[in-house]
């Protein structure tokens, strides 16, 4: 890794909240098909991927919108993956990152660098 993720001390203490970010965009398309199936289930609509059915919510159909929803089910196929990735990535840039601010020294790496340095 050529540069820190995180430059200083103060930019390890966001590391909670990029956790929470990479599993809120993985999970998303899970969030919204579970929306539109309780708001279906709570008014007796059906819902499903062949097409909008009529789901009529005080006066209003949301037949379409509800069947829109559902199908951000296929979404899934790429956030999920992507969020592992994204999640294996960012364990790797943690941990190495947290080993060089921990005041132990420095990472196997970082000296092949600065001896790379050195050479010129």
């Amino acid at each position: 890794m050529p540069y820190k993720f995180y430059s200083s001390r103060e930019k390890l203490k966001r590391i909670p909240l990029y956790y929470f970010l990479l599993i809120l965009i993985a999970c998303f398309p899970i969030i919204i098909v579970a929306t539109a199936s309780c708001i279906a289930e709570a008014n007796d609509c059906v819902i499903n991927e062949a097409g909008a059915h009529p789901c009529y919510i005080g006066k209003t159909d949301y037949g379409e919108l509800l069947s829109v929803m559902f199908v951000f089910v296929w979404l899934m196929l790429v956030t999920i993956p992507g969020g592992i990735v994204a999640l294996v990535w960012l364990t790797y840039a943690t941990i190495h990152d947290v080993r060089f601010h921990s005041g132990k020294g420095r990472t196997a790496y970082d000296t092949w660098l600065e001896q790379l340095k050195n050479r010129r």
